[in-house]
């Protein structure tokens, strides 16, 4: 065999050699990291148009997942997999879910919509509405089961529930509730329906603040509050208010490890 063709024929099963060992050190058919962020983009030039999509924070990559007229308020589960957002349009609002490629879209529930939630364990969505005057919690499953409803009163006692945010341990829910000019933020214990009032604007250090946010921290002791005055927390067990920052903040999250 011509030597020349002797060392081709060599680097080539070198070549093949070196594309298993990748193959074996990634994995084959792995895919890609899920990007970590979800949001909702405007289309130009078309105000009634949106875009889900999705963002690697570690590589800035953007991934469309779904494009329609009229989404607002998303929510991606715990697993990465799915984005259950709302969708208004022809006079009513929908929830619907679709995978995160794109596909598989369906229809959870129509003709009533609030903010979507998805549960820590990923097993139920949570959402709020009001219908005939009365504040509704709405806790369904991803397969658009209703599981629950919870009356949670008139407007004369709860107003406008605005932020809802789950525990870590998928046992309790928290609120926001703005009643004119008074906020007030409520917990709730899904074993029992029981509400319990955490805060409120009426008095003290946040006096006439509008809360605009929350969330829950992972070890269920307090909540971070987002208001048109500042951000604070709150340790729900004896009461204690910290303010952490002055200014406007109407999205606020806790980190995973609760720092």
């Amino acid at each position: 065999m011509p030597v020349a063709k002797l060392i081709t024929r060599l680097c080539l099963f070198a070549a093949l050699i070196c594309a298993a060992l990748v193959m074996l050190a990634v994995g084959v058919g792995e895919r890609m990291p899920i990007p970590a962020l979800a949001y909702i983009s405007d289309i130009p030039n078309d105000y009634s148009a949106r875009s889900i999509y999705l963002l690697d924070a570690n590589t800035g990559r953007t991934q469309l997942v779904f494009q329609a007229n009229g989404i607002n308020s998303l929510s991606r589960s715990p697993d990465g997999q799915r984005v259950v957002f709302v969708q208004h349009g022809d006079g009513a609002s929908y929830i619907d879910v679709v995978d995160v490629n794109g596909r598989n879209r369906s229809e959870l529930i129509s003709g009533i919509a609030g903010e979507p939630v998805w549960s820590p364990d990923g097993k139920r969505i949570l959402f709020a509405t009001t219908q005939y005057e009365n504040q509704i919690i709405h806790l369904i499953d991803p397969n658009g089961q209703e599981i629950q409803q919870i009356m949670l009163g008139g407007l004369d006692t709860y107003g406008h529930i605005g932020s809802v945010v789950w525990s870590s341990d998928n046992t309790r829910i928290a609120f926001v509730s703005n009643q004119g000019d008074n906020s007030y933020i409520y917990g709730m214990s899904l074993s029992d329906n029981q509400t319990q009032e955490f805060v409120n604007n009426l008095a003290g250090e946040l006096e006439d603040l509008t809360f605009l946010s929350i969330s829950w921290s992972p070890d269920g002791c307090c909540l971070a509050m987002g208001s048109n005055g500042g951000l604070y927390t709150i340790d729900i067990r004896d009461k204690a208010i910290t303010r952490i920052l002055e200014g406007y903040y109407d999205q606020v999250d806790w980190s995973d490890d609760g720092n």
